[in-house]
């Protein structure tokens, strides 16, 4: 199973008001796959979405969506509005979005 797939239902599951689960998932994979991408349970991820790097270093802002085929290295998403990260894109590391 990929590292994204439980990534997104861990961020279904902190819908659902079941956060103990949610926060297990994360601390499984940031220990088994050393995947650490910060998100919250607002964040909208596409289809095939890939975390580089295991996701290490990526942050996102709390509302962000993220189109499919969306590479992500390691950056960051900072902002005063609502992002939306459009289909196929790459964001680079060291990258800063910031969107007013």
């Amino acid at each position: 199973m990929k590292a994204t797939k439980l990534l997104r239902f861990a961020i279904y599951l902190s819908c659902k008001r079941l956060k103990i689960f949610s926060h297990l998932i994360i601390l499984i994979l940031r220990y088994l796959f050393a995947f650490e991408a910060y998100v919250n349970e607002n964040t909208k991820i596409g289809n095939d979405i890939q975390f580089k790097h295991n996701g290490l270093g990526c942050v996102s802002h709390p509302r962000v969506t993220i189109g499919a085929n969306t590479r992500y290295m390691n950056g960051k998403l900072n902002n005063t509005g609502t992002p939306i990260i459009g289909k196929n894109t790459v964001i680079y590391s060291g990258a800063v979005v910031v969107v007013q």
